[in-house]
């Protein structure tokens, strides 16, 4: 939004976009795609992609322009790109090395990039810790559960098990939006799918569990098990619901000593 907005657009020149992909890739390659942003003509490269040669160019082309570069979504840490906030200026005459980023990115014409990360460290090294600008998840519970509740499928968001999943989804949500749009796409898929796969477990342990144990963590892992809470504080009966086997679940709690565990109090299931 902010890179979109009006005063951000008439404020720089030219303005760049450069996402950067998870896995670790050469810095050359980072360089040519911030390149390739500015310009199709790439005879000059060559085949090799030389980093010196790219460097000095993407200089050139930036010279004197009020440039802003935003490097999305950085993953990895890298020498070649630390001190990005460095104020000492840069001569391009002569048969100067140029090997890190901040050689490409000419001072003085109030030219500015932006990094975001989810790695403190990272961004950190990058721009330094004065120039960091943390941003928290700011939705509270129930902004979090209204956008779960809108963006569920018409016709379904009156099933019964929506209040139950209630604190679980918000919980896994952690605050942040998109989280609770695509937990709200997959619950509705499910429920699209296979309605009457939506059931509710009971599981009887021999020994109590403690409401925030490491048991319920495991149990709410599971694949599409939408929520595990406890009947009452220290009790050895825990309530799920999901599409889900609850003997796959009984299997994954195994590691824990936890003695006989029953399914809906029918079948006794012996520990390995």
């Amino acid at each position: 939004m902010v890179f979109n907005s009006p005063q951000v657009q008439g404020s720089f020149s030219p303005i760049l976009w450069v996402e950067l992909p998870q896995s670790l890739i050469k810095p050359n390659l980072v360089v040519f795609a911030i390149l390739k942003s500015l310009a199709s003509d790439f005879s000059w490269c060559g085949s090799a992609f030389d980093l010196n040669e790219l460097l000095h160019n993407l200089h050139c082309r930036l010279l004197n322009n009020k440039y802003l570069i935003v490097l999305d979504n950085v993953w990895h840490a890298s020498n070649w790109y630390f001190d990005l906030d460095s104020n000492s200026k840069l001569q391009m005459e002569g048969n100067e090395n140029y090997t890190r980023l901040s050689h490409g990115l000419p001072r003085g014409s109030g030219g500015a990039i932006i990094v975001t990360s989810r790695l403190n460290a990272v961004a950190s090294k990058m721009v330094g810790k004065r120039n960091l600008y943390p941003l928290e998840p700011t939705l509270d519970t129930e902004s979090c559960w209204s956008i779960v509740i809108d963006s569920i499928e018409k016709g379904i968001s009156d099933h019964w098990i929506l209040e139950k999943i209630k604190d679980d989804m918000v919980d896994r949500c952690g605050g942040l939006p998109l989280a609770a749009k695509t937990l709200a796409d997959i619950i509705s898929h499910q429920f699209l799918t296979d309605p009457s796969a939506i059931k509710e477990f009971h599981l009887e342990f021999e020994k109590s569990v403690a409401p925030t144990s490491e048991v319920l963590k495991e149990i709410r892992s599971c694949p599409e098990v939408y929520y595990a809470k406890i009947a009452r504080d220290h009790d050895n009966k825990v309530e799920a619901g999901g599409n889900f086997n609850p003997q796959d679940v009984v299997n994954a709690l195994r590691k824990f000593s936890l003695g006989e565990i029953k399914i809906n109090g029918i079948e006794p299931l012996q520990k390995q």
